[in-house]
């Protein structure tokens, strides 16, 4: 069971290098980051609101909604942030590097969260095998932005 959520969490992960990718096309051509954006959460809004319907229990979920703090209801900006962050970046410095960083400010992130139980998160500390992973990490990303481009 385990190998199969791995599996799809790389295919859902290898999927992540096209938001950027296509998102920033898409504001090439309506020449704002801001607009492609909004389409892009637009469209992603619509899926998931028709499979919310799908699944019924409107009101239940509504109510339910009232009673969640309040800084679980960020998320769209966050994601929002990042969707902005990568129509910019993606055209200056490549899709690789733009990934690596995400990734980089992931993992240290998520360390942290963990080490610190953020967010309700069971505690998992810090270790010696997640510095190294996380400097591993970073080494990679200073020679993926080390290496000679072609032009």
């Amino acid at each position: 069971m385990l190998a199969l959520l791995l599996c799809v969490g790389f295919i859902a992960g290898s999927l992540l290098p096209w938001q950027p990718v296509v998102n920033s096309r898409l504001g090439e051509s309506l020449q704002s980051p801001v607009w492609s954006g909004f389409i892009s959460f637009t469209g992603g809004a619509l899926l998931l609101g028709l499979i919310a319907l799908a699944q019924g229990n409107i009101a239940e979920r509504f109510q339910k909604l009232t009673t969640v703090p309040l800084w679980t209801l960020t998320g769209g900006a966050l994601g929002s942030l990042f969707v902005i962050v990568s129509i910019l970046l993606v055209p200056r410095v490549g899709a690789t590097t733009l990934s690596l960083c995400f990734i980089c400010g992931q993992l240290i992130m998520s360390v942290v969260m963990d080490h610190y139980g953020l967010a309700g998160l069971t505690v998992r500390p810090i270790d010696t095998y997640r510095i190294i992973g996380i400097l591993f990490l970073l080494a990679g990303l200073l020679l993926v932005v080390k290496t000679p481009h072609a032009s």
